[in-house]
C-alpha cells in the first residue's frame, strides 16, 4: 500500500508521498503503529485509536472472561468451516461467521495462533518482529493514541505499554485517556469523546502541514 501511495501520490491525486500520517482504530490501530518501524521511510505522524503494540500478553494469548458473552460463540465444525473459506481481503468474500470467530478465538485465548499459526507462549520471538512495544527507538514517529479506561476487547494497558517505550526512547506522543470508555470508546462522556477527537486533526497539521498557497 505505501509502495503504491509513494508511486501514484502526485500523479493520481496531487498528493505529498513524503506527508504521510497512519490512523487506525483497534486492529487498524495496531496496523498503524507497526508502520512506525516497519515502513521506510517512516511516516510522518500516527494516531491510534484504541490500537495494542503487544501481541503476544496475557490479554491476547490466554482466554479472556469478557468475550463471547453477549455474542454468539462457534463449536469446533463452525470453527473449521469458516478457517476452510479462502483468505479474507474484503468482508464480502468472508466465509461463516467472522465476529463469532473472533470471539470464539479470544475467549480460548487462541487468536494469535489462529492467525499467526505460532504459539506466543512457546515462540514468542516468531511475533516480535510485528510488535510496535517491542521496536520503539528514537525514530519511531511522533504519535497521539486515544483510548477508553474500560476497555475489555483492547486493554487500556496497551496504550500506557506503549506510551512508555516511547517515554524511554524519546518520542514525542500523547496518550489521551477517555474515562469509562469501552472499546470504540463506548460508554464514555460524549463531551470526553468530542474533546478527545478535537485533538487529532491539529496534531497530524502539526507533522503534515498543508500546502502553502502562492
Amino acid at each position: 500500500a505505501f509502495r503504491w501511495i509513494r508511486e501514484n501520490a502526485r500523479e493520481k491525486f496531487h498528493g505529498d508521498p513524503s506527508k504521510i500520517a497512519v490512523l487506525g482504530g483497534s486492529a487498524g490501530g495496531h496496523l498503524a503503529l507497526t508502520t512506525g518501524f516497519r515502513i521506510e521511510p517512516r511516516p510522518a505522524c500516527l494516531v491510534s485509536f484504541w490500537g495494542y503494540g503487544d501481541l503476544i500478553g496475557p490479554w491476547m494469548s490466554e482466554p479472556s472472561p469478557h468475550h463471547g458473552l453477549r455474542i454468539k460463540t462457534l463449536n469446533d465444525a463452525e470453527m473449521v468451516a469458516v478457517e476452510a473459506g479462502p483468505p479474507v481481503a474484503n468482508q464480502a468474500d468472508r466465509v461463516g461467521e467472522g465476529s463469532a470467530y473472533y470471539h470464539t478465538c479470544r475467549k480460548r485465548g487462541i487468536w494469535p495462533l489462529k492467525v499467526v499459526g505460532y504459539d506466543p507462549k512457546s515462540e514468542p520471538e516468531k511475533f516480535f518482529p510485528f510488535m510496535a512495544a517491542k521496536n520503539v527507538t528514537p525514530e519511531y514517529p511522533p504519535t497521539l493514541m486515544i483510548h477508553g479506561t474500560i476497555d475489555t476487547d483492547v486493554p487500556f494497558e496497551q496504550s500506557v505499554i506503549m506510551a512508555r517505550e516511547f517515554e524511554r526512547c524519546g518520542v514525542e506522543h500523547e496518550l489521551v485517556r477517555i474515562e469509562n470508555g469501552e472499546h470504540g470508546l463506548a460508554g464514555a462522556a460524549p463531551e470526553d469523546i468530542e474533546a478527545a477527537y478535537a485533538k487529532v486533526l491539529p496534531f497530524i497539521v502539526k507533522f503534515v502541514p498543508p500546502p502553502v498557497s502562492d
